[in-house]
């Protein structure tokens, strides 16, 4: 009989847990499903076509995204850790940058670009690549989310290792008269 503990320590065996670690893909397919929107195809098979690729793509990327809170480092996340991280997080740091922002300032500039997109589709008669910009902004906060946990140690917007002013934390040595003495 499994219990509760049990699940949590052995995510990588169950559905959810391979799931989880396939977010990176998950984007990717559903970047690719946005191509029949961009492109006018609004037929209604298409359109019911895209619209369950969008949902299932959506519901695999919020699996992950609550495998990423729930245990931020599994054993196969660690193994995903690149072998250079501090080059990976410089060269990432945009994508860490946008993983940091508050929810709300994310949520701001989401509406902005919708406003944007619907009066330059509305009134400046731009096809639905006025929309590319929000959905960029959302595979970018997906995909951050699912690279910061691999990278937090290195993350140059963490507070990982630094007191409140912003310098690293050093422990001083132990002396070594005390130890003898001990």
């Amino acid at each position: 009989m499994s219990t509760n503990d049990d699940h949590r320590t052995n995510t990588n065996n169950s559905t959810l847990g391979t799931t989880a670690h396939r977010v990176r893909e998950t984007v990717m397919v559903m970047v690719l499903a946005h191509i029949p929107f961009y492109s006018g195809l609004t037929h209604l098979w298409s359109s019911l076509a895209l619209l369950i690729a969008i949902a299932t793509t959506s519901l695999l990327i919020s699996v992950g995204m609550l495998h990423r809170v729930a245990r931020p480092l599994c054993e196969q996340c660690a193994e995903q850790v690149p072998n250079d991280p501090t080059t990976s997080a410089r060269r990432n740091r945009l994508l860490l940058w946008i993983y940091h922002r508050r929810w709300h300032r994310y949520w701001m500039c989401v509406t902005a670009c919708l406003l944007v997109a619907y009066a330059l589709n509305r009134y400046a008669g731009f096809p639905r690549l006025a929309f590319l910009p929000m959905d960029l902004l959302a595979v970018a906060r997906m995909y951050g989310h699912w690279l910061h946990p691999q990278l937090t140690p290195w993350c140059p917007y963490c507070r990982w290792g630094r007191d409140d002013e912003g310098d690293a934390i050093t422990e001083p040595s132990p002396d070594p008269s005390m130890a003898a003495i001990r």
